[in-house]
């Protein structure tokens, strides 16, 4: 492993960190202040006035926090999206990424993405508390999607969401005519209905929703079971499926810029640590035999959070390239920390 690195070494990978730590939230560059590594995603979003993630059980359970994660991953060269729960994640943990919460994905003002429609006219939501969250998983599974999932990909997607009002069945409903299906099914090609005449997704029988689609965009748009949902949706190599000429692209800037170490504060003295070598984690746990590894921050965070634990040093591990090999051998199969569970 090679020797320790000395305290002013460490100093120097301390200082070595980006200038300007930031982060893109639903396209828009924002720079992360030092002394707020005792912060959670869920809290600064809030904090800067995105209510729409809400806060439920605090640890990562019903996953009303939910928004999307989007990084550009050097060894696969491709755009990475992921759902994850803001209420555990640290925030400096998404520093150099791109956040998107229910705000950008659509709105009222600038219009709905079709998952929200989609969502509203099949009564998915009653009280709406964790309607949000229902959204972005959805809405990242599509992201990170290059072709349509299946119903079973869409039930399993929602399974680390919770809701206490439709029984879900309007949810799945809801969602399931974004599912892989065979297009004749909605074009009635192989049947001997006529040819404007579409198949409601719900029910799997005619219906009169969809019969004006070309010659009455607007009734057609207000359709649950309309075409410009089941059928236009295209895909792109980099970017997974895109469904609106309104879709957050991946900024630029992120693209271009290059992954360095980190060391921010947080309160009560709060060190936080963002290695990029196994060596480098070696040498800061030496220096600080009682730090804790952070990858999901699922048992850390809930100890910080809800059992009032303290711990002056976190050390994020989630970028060592050692920790996220996954290997398989003649003897076995090797997995790293840091692997993600979804891998």
């Amino acid at each position: 492993m090679g020797s320790l690195m000395t305290e002013s070494e460490i100093d120097i990978v301390e200082e070595s960190g980006v200038n300007e730590p930031i982060l893109y939230v639903n396209g828009v560059r924002r720079v992360l202040p030092d002394g707020l590594a005792h912060f959670t995603l869920l809290e600064y979003l809030r904090d800067i006035g995105l209510t729409g993630t809400k806060l439920g059980c605090g640890e990562g359970g019903c996953g009303a926090c939910t928004v999307m994660i989007s990084y550009f991953d050097q060894n696969s060269k491709k755009c990475v999206h992921l759902a994850i729960n803001a209420c555990l994640a640290p925030l400096y943990s998404v520093e150099g990424m791109h956040v998107i919460t229910v705000e950008g994905v659509g709105n009222r003002r600038y219009g709905l993405h079709p998952i929200q429609e989609s969502l509203a006219h099949s009564h998915g939501s009653q009280c709406g508390f964790c309607t949000p969250g229902f959204i972005m998983s959805m809405y990242a599974l599509l992201r990170s999607s290059v072709k349509p999932p299946s119903k079973e990909d869409i039930e399993e997607n929602l399974a680390g969401n919770l809701c206490r009002c439709t029984g879900y069945r309007p949810i799945v409903d809801a969602f399931r005519v974004f599912a892989r299906t065979n297009d004749a099914l909605y074009t009635n090609e192989s049947s001997g209905l006529l040819s404007r005449e579409f198949v409601c997704p719900s029910t799997g029988k005619p219906c009169s929703c969809g019969l004006n689609i070309k010659d009455d965009k607007e009734t057609a748009k207000r359709s649950i079971c309309r075409g410009d949902i089941l059928k236009p949706i295209s895909y792109s190599d980099t970017e997974g499926a895109t469904y609106t000429d309104k879709e957050l692209i991946f900024p630029p800037e992120l693209l271009l810029r290059k992954l360095t170490n980190l060391c921010l504060n947080g309160s009560n003295g709060l060190k936080w640590y963002r290695p990029l070598k196994l060596q480098h984690v070696f040498d800061i746990k030496a220096r600080y035999p009682d730090a804790k590894l952070v990858v999901g921050n699922s048992e850390v965070g809930i100890e910080t959070r809800l059992k009032s634990f303290h711990y002056p040093v976190l050390i994020h591990v989630a970028h060592v390239p050692e920790l996220n090999q996954l290997i398989i051998k003649d003897e076995g199969l090797e997995i790293g920390a840091a692997v993600k569970l979804s891998n």
